[in-house]
């Protein structure tokens, strides 16, 4: 007990050097991949990437490919990190880092210096607010150092080039809908529905016809008071589903 306190004046500095882990986002380490875990704003729109998009560029010697593709879980992102090892295998580093709706992140900078692959991809897509999303930039080294400022500046060059490659699509919310109507019509319901921009999905010919469409939510209620109208209420969709639609 006295060999404690003759100590104690060299604990205390060092137990309240020891900073508290913060309550908001989590954070997780495993094999120098980092896991950032946010709570998934709700939202009436989005940008993400219209294609898969491939570009590359060199610097000092070293070759840095990138590689874009639109995902929407984590599976699927997990899934082609592993095919992009598999198919370079013999490359020095494999970077990736990919962002999804629902707010993960995650990223890892595969041996380089650590902040100066990983994140740099990562806030390349921050930067454009692009999301569900993934980023891989293979490098194969040149020979030649570019320390922590060059990596820092190619990977995010050619993050960037794939980005560029794969163009850019708002989306925003809509709602899929089914009507059923007479023959008769089924021409004036189809130019009502393209005068919305509301995009037809399915058709079933029977005894009438039932025709499947999503259209824009800013859109639905000024579209349902225009097919009232002009079918003197004969005609009430029923909406079938909510998903993000191209804004167009």
């Amino acid at each position: 007990m006295a060999a404690l306190f003759l100590l104690y004046p060299f604990i205390l500095p060092f137990c309240c050097a020891v900073r508290p882990i913060p309550w908001g986002d989590s954070v997780k380490r495993r094999d120098k991949t980092v896991t950032i875990k946010k709570g998934a704003a709700a939202t009436e729109s989005y940008i993400t990437v219209k294609k898969e998009g491939f570009a590359e560029i060199t610097e000092k010697k070293s070759r840095f490919l990138a590689a874009v593709y639109p995902v929407k879980r984590a599976s699927e992102a997990e899934e082609l990190i592993k095919s992009a090892k598999k198919k370079h295998f013999d490359a020095r580093h494999n970077v990736w880092a990919y962002s999804l709706l629902d707010g993960t992140c995650r990223y890892t900078d595969d041996g380089e210096p650590s902040g100066t692959a990983g994140v740099p991809i990562l806030e390349i897509m921050k930067k454009q607010k692009i999301t569900d999303c993934l980023i891989i930039v293979t490098r194969y080294f040149g020979g030649i150092l570019l320390g922590t400022g060059g990596l820092c500046r190619a990977y995010s060059a050619a993050a960037a080039a794939g980005l560029e490659a794969a163009g850019k699509v708002t989306l925003v919310t809509g709602t899929t809908l089914t009507v059923s109507c007479d023959y008769t019509d089924f021409t004036p319901l189809c130019r009502i529905l393209e005068d919305f921009g509301a995009a037809v999905e399915d058709q079933e010919f029977g005894a009438r016809v039932s025709v499947s469409f999503t259209v824009r939510n800013d859109r639905k209620e000024s579209l349902s008071a225009r097919l009232t109208d002009a079918f003197c209420g004969k005609l009430s969709p029923k909406p079938l589903a909510q998903k993000f639609i191209p804004d167009e």
